[in-house]
């Protein structure tokens, strides 16, 4: 039996369904060519872009410009406009356990006020216009925090949509309202528009497995021994619960970039990917990983649920109680006979 044509069919069904037809067609669930993991979904986005011929001084520009319908605040470390409408800083109740916050370490030297990143200017755009009031926190409504640095370079953290489209007509909201201020139409520089950070979450298709954290950390540390070519830096396994592995995965802007991997038992969290495709590869390289050390990786008690038999109705043989020969099974609402290609 090919083992080409035998992935290729398996790859049509649910990883479930495959532990389930894995013992009749005489297959490992190594042998599974696809995804232990569900399709990924993106948390957290920052996207960078950039006015062509552009400059803003956080000092000497800011006093001048002034708040609109479309645009709720507009701040720096040297001055603040900011709609009667948006609440800057809600009371929002907090449980009275726990222990007390720490003290925080005070700056010896700031600019400005120090309220704002240094060197840049802020613009809050909510993400639902015609309001009669928005408040300055995620629980109550979406807001855009666009940075504008002197160079004309900006960015915004909190992008929704890979493809920018939730953030697209605010940029646009942007550059029409600094095109007014400068008295030139403005442009963005194509190259410099990108998403420059980004986290990336998915989980196990399947609730009846999960990893054995011990055994996943032994055979990453001997991926880092054999010079891994994805440049594993560091391994930290907290308890036996989670592993943090860190990547050395150098960007255009940041030669010394390091991507964090966090492992728990049922997921998976990416954290500070260069970008979608960086995420990706890391994705699919521990899930083929995984795979590859399903035996020592994974706690399925599908198949290690083994009892032997005395009985010489199965001759000494390995009996599977999860295991009956089907037949054919029901998919799309359409009988399909799983063996059909191998008779």
């Amino acid at each position: 039996m090919d083992y080409n044509v035998k992935t290729a069919i398996l790859s049509w069904f649910h990883f479930d369904t495959y532990r389930n037809l894995c013992e009749p067609l005489d297959l490992k669930p190594w042998h599974y060519i696809g995804m232990i993991y569900n399709p990924y979904i993106t948390s957290v986005m920052t996207c960078a872009f950039m006015f062509k011929n552009f400059t803003l001084h956080e000092q000497l520009d800011t006093p001048n410009l002034k708040f609109t319908d479309k645009i709720l605040l507009i701040g720096s470390n040297y001055h603040e406009s900011i709609s009667p409408r948006f609440v800057v800083n809600p009371v929002i109740k907090k449980s009275n356990r726990g222990r007390p916050a720490k003290p925080k370490r005070t700056k010896k030297k700031k600019l400005g006020n120090g309220k704002y990143f240094n060197t840049s200017t802020s613009f809050f755009i909510p993400e639902v216009f015609g309001k009669d009031q928005w408040i300055n926190s995620p629980k109550f409504d979406k807001i855009y925090k666009f940075k504008v640095y002197r160079t004309g370079r900006g960015q915004v953290p909190g992008v929704l949509h890979a493809d920018k489209s939730d953030v697209a007509p605010k940029l646009e909201i942007l550059r029409k309202f600094l095109s007014d201020y400068s008295g030139k139409e403005l442009e963005f520089d194509p190259i410099e528009e990108c998403l420059h950070m980004c986290n990336i979450k998915t989980k196990l298709t399947s609730t009846n497995i999960e990893l054995d954290i011990v055994n996943v950390a032994k055979v990453l540390m001997q991926a880092e021994e054999d010079k891994d070519p994805i440049n594993i830096w560091d391994i930290v396994m907290s308890s036996n619960s989670k592993i943090t592995v860190k990547f050395s995965r150098p960007s255009k802007k940041k030669a010394h970039k390091v991507t964090t991997l966090v492992i728990t038992k049922q997921l998976l969290t990416v954290e500070g990917a260069a970008h979608i495709k960086d995420g990706e590869e890391i994705i699919y390289w521990i899930n083929d990983l995984i795979l590859y050390n399903y035996d020592t990786c994974v706690e399925d008690p599908l198949f290690v649920q083994v009892i032997y038999s005395d009985s010489s109705d199965t001759d000494d043989c390995e009996v599977f109680e999860y295991c009956t020969q089907p037949q054919c099974i029901n998919l799309d609402n359409q009988d399909f006979d799983i063996l059909s290609p191998f008779r």
